[in-house]
């Protein structure tokens, strides 16, 4: 696995993560912002995680020794990682990701609703 492989994969955890985020926030943030965040935060750990999931199919075809479809499935795994580049890269992710951690504090701080931290987590683990 190349290195470029291995940091879409944790661009991909880490936009996964903030989705995870974002839910638990949730009653707190504007509810068309939380929507388009949480589908950016989406579409692009799709975009980003789509090399990594061709190379598991391929270990685990390497695996079960089923190597006729190795070629093959190693040109889609490069399409696939030349498609993460140019949708990464067309997304301008680091400028989305913090306007969206921005407009997320902004909300967050001057929201209508101020509930303990203790009592807010209690509610959200029980929504969970």
């Amino acid at each position: 696995m190349s290195i470029l492989t291995e940091v879409l994969h944790k661009l991909r955890v880490t936009l996964r993560q903030l989705c995870t985020l974002f839910w638990a926030y949730r009653p707190l943030l504007d509810e068309q912002f939380d929507e388009q965040q949480r589908a950016v935060f989406k579409f692009r750990a799709t975009s980003a995680g789509s090399t990594r999931d061709w190379d598991i199919l391929l270990e685990l075809l390497n695996e079960l020794d089923v190597t006729q479809l190795s070629e093959p499935l190693k040109v889609r795994r490069d399409s696939a990682l030349a498609t993460s580049i140019q949708i990464i890269a067309n997304a301008d992710v680091k400028h989305v990701l913090n306007d969206g951690l921005r407009q997320a504090k902004h909300q967050l701080n001057t929201g209508r609703e101020r509930v303990p931290v203790e009592k807010f987590a209690q509610r959200r683990i029980k929504d969970a």
